[in-house]
């Protein structure tokens, strides 16, 4: 990205104004390098790892370096420009737009290579979509998936009557009462029967069932209720289905 940047820049300056070194092929073999050192775990072929991973930073740091250098001729109007003014300054904007979270990635990197240190705080995983996370499963035969998770309730017919981007991979059980507000607040109505699912329920009584707002209305998880064998009298009733209540439809948003 900031290669390409230079080089436009570069086209639109005086020959000889501007010296752009493409690192391109060079950088395709460290990644190479770290690939196949990355599938052994003897010690040669992790300091092999560190090694690549050395000269992978050093290319980056030139890179950011000559574009902070670029960025400053820029501002102090020390740039000898024949071309159109406005695609530098596109380019420029560009520049500062990827300079701090490129040098960012170069400060993660180092961490888990030389200082051992897996866990990073506040991971930059997508340089054009910084508010990319990591969506764990929670399960080993689940791989971890990159993106966003996205709330998204439904009502009859399909219509949406609200969403909600979630931090991180939270329960479903989070879920349920938020969505119900929302859709009372967007129609204005407060539906009474809303659906009996695998982790919320209400315990069967003598009398008619209560709005959603009852305190009756008892989460399975959270109260460590474990549902009955199928079929028999203490279950009846608790999986029936309900028209007219919002269904909420978690999904991944990469």
């Amino acid at each position: 990205m900031l290669s390409r940047s230079l080089e436009r820049i570069a086209c639109e300056c005086q020959i000889g104004a501007l010296e752009v070194v493409n690192h391109t092929r060079a950088v395709k073999h460290r990644l190479l390098e770290i690939s196949r050192a990355a599938k052994c775990l003897t010690q040669t072929n992790q300091q092999r790892r560190r090694d690549s991973y050395q000269k992978l930073l050093a290319l980056t740091r030139w890179v950011v370096r000559q574009a902070s250098e670029v960025m400053q001729r820029w501002g102090t109007g020390r740039m000898k420009v024949v071309g159109k003014l406005l695609r530098v300054e596109t380019q420029i904007g560009q520049l500062r737009h990827f300079v701090p979270w490129i040098e960012k990635v170069i400060h993660q990197t180092q961490q888990p290579v030389w200082g051992g240190d897996t866990h990073v705080e506040d991971q930059l995983l997508s340089l054009f979509e910084t508010h990319t996370q990591v969506i764990r499963k929670g399960k080993a035969h689940k791989p971890d998936e990159f993106g966003r998770l996205v709330r998204i309730d439904e009502v009859e017919n399909g219509m949406v009557s609200g969403y909600q981007v979630l931090e991180g991979n939270p329960d479903d059980t989070t879920a349920w009462v938020p969505a119900l507000k929302q859709h009372q607040l967007a129609s204005g109505e407060r539906r009474r029967w809303p659906p009996a699912t695998a982790d919320f329920f209400l315990p069967r009584t003598s009398g008619r069932r209560k709005p959603w707002a009852c305190r009756r209305w008892r989460c399975r998880v959270a109260d460590g209720y474990r549902p009955s064998r199928p079929g028999s009298r203490s279950s009846a009733g608790s999986d029936e289905h309900c028209a007219g209540r919002p269904a909420v439809k978690p999904s991944s948003a990469p």
